[in-house]
């Protein structure tokens, strides 16, 4: 592929490279990633309570899923019950164990979720 590209004029090679352009954007900008984006620039101006419950429930998210499917988390504690979202994210990442290099250097395949392609 690399042959042909070097051999287009310079004309084709614009075109080339737009037309992959136009391909990787539309891969990487689907529909989840602009609702995403909507939701985080929609959050932006919130009052700082509102914004700590939204970390608070992705926290628990990430733990839950990873107590779920990650074989080196499974046995972390269940995320905190605390009604201060404040409270309720210091109590659970401090439950959640420092990672060391060597941990994961020994059982890489430990860290990773299987469910994901």
């Amino acid at each position: 592929m690399n042959q042909l590209y070097g051999r287009l004029p310079i004309f084709a090679q614009n075109l080339a490279c737009g037309w992959a352009g136009r391909i990787r954007a539309h891969q990487r900008f689907t529909p989840y990633f602009r609702d995403t984006l909507a939701e985080w620039e929609g959050s932006r101006q919130g009052p700082s309570e509102a914004l700590r419950e939204i970390q608070r429930t992705r926290l628990h998210r990430l733990v839950e899923r990873c107590r779920r499917h990650v074989p080196q988390h499974r046995d972390l504690p269940p995320t905190s019950e605390a009604r201060d979202p404040r409270e309720a994210i210091s109590r659970t990442l401090k439950g959640i164990p420092p990672l060391h290099k060597a941990d994961y250097g020994a059982r890489p395949r430990d860290f990773v979720a299987p469910d994901i392609p």
